[in-house]
């Protein structure tokens, strides 16, 4: 199965509920803008990798501040030509 990837630039402090499903440390209003964001990104059979092992001060998706971000891929199945042209029939 090939995957094709997006990339999120995600501040640190979102990375563990990301990757773990742990949402420990985060206040109720960044785990509130976390879901959003995650609700409107993720699809089925999504999974992330953190690229690098530092990140860098720039703006963060999921809450719209500047912060500590780092380079997140989303991984999803590859959609085929076939497949596409599917979803595009009446």
């Amino acid at each position: 199965m090939k995957f094709d990837y997006t990339e999120h630039k995600i501040c640190g402090h979102f990375l563990s509920v990301l990757i773990n499903d742990d949402p420990t440390g985060l206040s109720d209003e960044d785990l509130e803008q976390f879901e959003l964001w995650y609700d409107m990104t993720h699809t089925p059979s999504s999974h992330y990798e953190v690229m690098g092992e530092e990140g860098h001060f720039a703006f963060c998706e999921v809450c719209d501040l500047m912060g500590d971000v780092y380079t997140v891929r989303q991984y999803f199945p590859a959609r085929t030509l076939e497949a596409f042209i599917k979803t595009l029939e009446i």
